[in-house]
This record gives structure tokens, sequence and C-alpha cells, in this order.
């Protein structure tokens, strides 16, 4: 195992100009890993050098030592930043914490030079400083599993000449791998202080799989961190999943799935505004009409009413109970825009190969921001007879 400095990644805190200088033998500059980091490690390696190729649970072993190795590294990050001086730097720290943490150095195996990496190498450290919150410095640990990798962040924040530590954020003990907190990993400190954290889970076999975020107000005095809000989601994980700030929350974008299995992926929309500890979904959710109407069929029924015209509300969540009872898998046909008012649009929604209710009809009016149900039915507007928009 080895552990690698995110090197360009640390960013400087308040007086991050100095370098640390650890005043007493115990909190030395360190030299060599701490014994209870390698043990662990080994330990951690020995166990699963048995694991098969390809398997996504994780065995009792396994999950025992993993834990191990797990409270091993929180306890060497604790030690060593227990150590750190008022005016640590991120980058200081970083490269302090990669020796504390590392085991015998290896090279890292590519694949055509080695096997995949197993349960706890590959073991990297990041550190930055937020500017959202100058004081606070955040420890980011990641190590490979079988099939992906795992991670755990921690956040200190400066009181009183010393750091302590106000957030610890890992997956609890799994049995499998699915359930680590895996690549791609963002962390985003917000201007309130919260911090907004997303990730990605392992998978061996398939390209789809779910990712998780959560909002999180790190600990202040004796208060301890809580989770604002959490969000769990389905995902192609071969492709971007991103996490930016808003003025007023935070926006996610992933490539989920469709209802319309022949279309099978477009870009889905998570958008949120934060008032305190309330969290509101809001527009856009989508890019283009058509993958509103198939996030609108997919969201809890009170977000599905309140992104509908209020007049016809319950008419129109009754049509979408009743479509998705029987046809939970319709398939998209044409958009066309409609005359009489600019920004609307009718998508027609097929529903099988033969009999004689074959279609629904979304009627969409488009916003500054996205888009309102106006009517969803049986029934086709005469008025919408553009071309079909989607067509190449």
């Amino acid at each position: 195992m080895r552990i690698v400095p995110w090197l360009g990644a640390a960013l400087v805190i308040a007086c991050a100009g100095l370098s640390p200088a650890w005043a007493d033998t115990a909190c030395g500059p360190a030299t060599v890993p701490l014994p209870a980091v390698t043990a662990a490690a080994k330990a951690l390696q020995l166990v699963g050098g048995k694991h098969e190729d390809m398997d996504t649970d994780v065995s009792a072993d396994e999950r025992k030592a993993l834990q191990a190795f797990k409270q091993a590294l929180v306890d060497g990050v604790e030690a060593r930043t227990a150590c750190a001086p008022a005016s640590a730097s991120a980058a200081t720290l970083e490269k302090d914490l990669a020796t504390t943490l590392a085991a015998a150095p290896a090279e890292k195996p590519t694949p055509d030079s080695g096997p995949a990496p197993g349960f706890g190498e590959e073991l990297r450290v990041g550190v930055t400083g937020t500017p959202a919150r100058p004081g606070l410095m955040l420890v980011r640990l990641n190590f490979a599993i079988p099939c992906g990798d795992d991670n755990l962040l921690f956040g200190y924040r400066l009181e009183n000449g010393q750091w302590k530590r106000v957030l610890r954020w890992q997956s609890p003990d799994y049995d499998s791998i699915a359930d680590a907190l895996g690549a791609p990993f963002n962390v985003l400190p917000l201007a309130d202080g919260r911090i907004a954290l997303t990730h990605g889970t392992p998978w061996c076999t398939s390209t789809w799989s779910k990712f998780g975020f959560d909002l999180i107000q790190p600990g202040e005095g004796a208060t301890p961190q809580r989770t604002i809000f959490h969000l769990d989601h389905d995902y192609r994980l071969d492709q971007d999943l991103s996490l930016t700030a808003r003025p007023d929350g935070f926006e996610l974008r992933a490539e989920v799935g469709m209802l319309d299995t022949d279309i099978l992926m477009r870009q889905g929309i998570f958008r949120y505004r934060v008032a305190g500890d309330n969290v509101e979904r809001i527009q856009p959710a989508a890019r283009n009409g058509r993958d509103f109407v198939d996030e609108w069929l997919q969201i809890e029924e009170p977000l599905a009413r309140a992104w509908s015209d209020p007049p016809a509300a319950a008419e129109i969540i009754k049509a979408r109970a009743d479509l998705l009872k029987d046809n939970p898998s319709p398939a998209y046909g044409v958009v066309r825009a409609c005359k009489g008012e600019a920004g609307r649009y009718q998508v027609e929604i097929n529903l099988g190969d033969s009999g004689p209710d074959l279609h629904r009809y979304a009627l969409l009016r488009q916003e500054a921001n996205g888009f309102t149900m106006l009517r969803f039915g049986a029934k086709a507007d005469p008025a919408c007879t553009g071309p079909d928009l989607m067509k190449h």
C-alpha cells in the first residue's frame, strides 16, 4: 500500500504561509508511519486477498478488518491534527499526514502491470482549507476496495488555538461494496458554513448505480454535526456527476435513467434552494420538455402537483397515477410547439402497439426557468401541429 498526497489540491488557510513547527517530541515532524495504521492495513489486505474477483459482497472478516483499518486512520489523523499549530497550512498538514498514515511504498498497478487494487490499497490523503469559512480544514482519505473505492472526510476548526474535529463523514459498516462512499466524490463548502457532499457507489458488473448526497452542518461548540438533507438517486456511474454552489443553495447534475428504455438516459438536474433547515427542490429539472415530462412522471406526487397548473392539478395528478399504474414504462413520441401562445408544447406518450387507447398527451408551458404541466390526458391539443422538435 502507498499513500499519495493530492498535489495541487491543497488550499492555504489563515496564516498558511507559515510551516508548522512541532514543539515537543510526541508532536515532532512525522518520519515513519504509525504502527497501528501499518498493522491494520496489512491485516485488511491479508483478509481482502481472498476476495473473489467481481464479487460485490463483503465478508464478515473483511468487514471487521475494514472497520479496524478505518478506525486506525481516524486515530492517526486525530493524533497528527492535535499536534498542528494554529498557523498550520493545509499543504504542510497534508504532507505530514501522508507520512503518518503510509505503509511500505509500492508502485501503483496499471491494467498491464498488475491486478486491480483490493481492500485498503492505494491510500491517498488530501487536505484543503475552505474559503467560505476561514479556519476550517477538511481532510479526505481515499482507498481502494474491489471494483471501486471508499472515502472518509473530516473537518477541523480552529478553536482557542487548537484544531477541533467538527465533522466526521464515512460509510457505516457494510456487507456490499455498493454501500461504500465511492467516486466521483465531491465536497463543496457553502457560504453559510455547511458542507455539501456527493459521491458515487462502486459496482462490478453494471454501469448503472446510485449516487448519494448529504448537506451537513458541522459541529459548533457542544453541538454535534447533523445532516440537514439526504438524497439517493440512480445514475449512470461512467458519466459525470457534478456539484455546484448557487447563491441560494446548490445544484447536482447526473445522467439518469428514463422511463422510455429505448432512449435510456438523459441529464438529470437537481437544483435546491436552502433557507435555514428547509431544502426545497426547484426547477429547472430537465433540459427540454420531453425530459421534464419524464422527470415529472418519476418524482413524488406533491412535487408533481406543485409543478402543475393549480386549477387543473387534481385532474392532472389523477391521470398521472392512472398512467403509472397501468404503464410504468411508457415511450415518448413527437414533441410539438403549439399555436396561440409562445412557449407552449405538447409531448406525446405512446402506451403500446395495439388497442383503442394508445396515447397520452402532456401539454406544457415553458417558464423562465422550467416548465408547468397544463394538461395531461388522452386528448391531443389541436393547436399543437408543429414539426417534431426532437427529431434529428
